[in-house]
């Protein structure tokens, strides 16, 4: 199911993921940045997973996200704090999974779920360590320190993302392990070959329906052959 969900941020953004309804309601936080693309596809094919589960999950785009009209270089992480505390409040939201640096946005009265949690400044500076190697094969030798502080008179483009410099300032700062009440999932726990890593997008059902029978166990179900044990 796909359609426009009612973001306060800018009026309107798309979403994906199933609502019948149902008593669990799972909100899904995606990697930030160039992560979320290597995991859409996961993501997707596990909505569909729990769909069978019995579990509604819902994947918002959020401003700057995917197919938002909204400029990304005009956000900051609260922007998208506030988009996750409204999409919540939108389809009632009863826990949340959040992958990588998407624990950076978890709804903080929420319980819920991280994969591999990744704090913003990690995040940051692995991006910019990323970019100065791009910048050196272009000729141009500038420090990690250097582009850091252009970014944030100016923003910075970091792995093809115009950055402004708020989101700059507010990753900097930003610190994923203050949302410890949250469960971590280990990637060993789910065999789950980290999709974040991969050069390109790929599909692995497999890998999906791992992560959904992880999800459905901790919420009172059991997903078998796209069946539903109780």
């Amino acid at each position: 199911m796909t359609g426009i969900w009612p973001c306060p941020l800018d009026g309107h953004e798309y979403w994906f993921g199933s609502d019948r309804g149902r008593m669990a309601r799972l909100l899904i936080l995606p990697p930030l940045f160039a992560e979320a693309n290597r995991c859409r596809s996961l993501l997707t094919a596990m909505i569909r997973q729990l769909d069978d589960c019995g579990i509604d999950a819902f994947l918002p785009d959020f401003p700057g996200w995917n197919e938002s009209l909204a400029p990304l270089q005009k956000q900051d992480l609260q922007n998208w704090r506030d988009a996750a505390q409204a999409a919540t409040d939108h389809w009632q939201i009863t826990h949340f999974l959040a992958l990588r640096g998407g624990a950076e946005l978890c709804p903080p009265a929420l319980p819920g779920f991280t994969v591999s949690p990744l704090s913003g400044k990690k995040q940051l500076r692995s991006m910019i360590r990323a970019q100065t190697i791009l910048e050196r094969e272009a000729g141009r030798h500038r420090r990690s320190e250097e582009l850091l502080q252009m970014g944030l008179q100016d923003g910075l483009t970091l792995a093809g993302f115009q950055i402004g410099p708020a989101m700059l300032r507010d990753l900097l700062e930003a610190d994923a392990a203050a949302h410890s009440s949250a469960e971590e999932l280990t990637i060993d726990a789910l065999q789950l070959s980290p999709p974040w890593l991969r050069a390109e997008p790929g599909h692995d059902p497999a890998q999906a329906e791992e992560m959904a029978r992880a999800i459905c166990a901790r919420l009172g179900r059991k997903l078998i052959f796209n069946t539903i044990e109780v």
